[in-house]
């Protein structure tokens, strides 16, 4: 059964800048525009929530915020609806999460960081917390749903 994901929104938190060991490689490069052939990691993320039924994303930005706008501007789909959410590059992500929640009106949020890239078919059809055993501390990830008073 194909789930409808047209009426969930997605957050995708881009605005900080890549580890420093990782600016050796790419450079000073915000973490959604790191090169994996010839695309950033933020349009290989994008293109697979889309292909999933995402249609309405929010993307935060901040660090080299103008490169991810001009990116984000080159990205067609139908019915696709990108957002940017300005938020402070240097405060730790969770900060992007509950600024980007003041400007969201969605009942239902997929939260993702825009340097994870993934394949698998998701299923949204209850609450869930999705992670994988490669990362370092995996139960410290999860998604968020505000109540219909709008709380997280």
């Amino acid at each position: 059964m194909i789930k409808d994901y047209s009426k969930t929104s997605v957050l995708i938190l881009s605005a900080g800048q890549v580890s420093h060991e990782l600016r050796g490689v790419f450079g000073e490069v915000a973490s959604g525009m790191i090169p994996l052939s010839q695309k950033p990691a933020l349009g290989w993320l994008i293109d697979h929530l889309y292909e999933e039924g995402f249609r309405h994303f929010y993307v935060t930005v901040g660090f080299k915020k103008e490169s991810v706008i001009k990116y984000l501007n080159t990205v067609k789909k139908v019915d696709l609806s990108i957002e940017t959410i300005e938020t402070d590059y240097k405060r730790r992500p969770g900060h992007s999460v509950k600024d980007s929640l003041l400007a969201i009106d969605s009942q239902d949020l997929l939260i993702v960081l825009s340097d994870t890239i993934f394949s698998e078919k998701l299923d949204l059809s209850r609450s869930f917390v999705y992670s994988s055993k490669e990362y370092s501390e995996p139960e410290k990830w999860c998604l968020a749903q505000k109540d219909h008073n709008g709380i997280l």
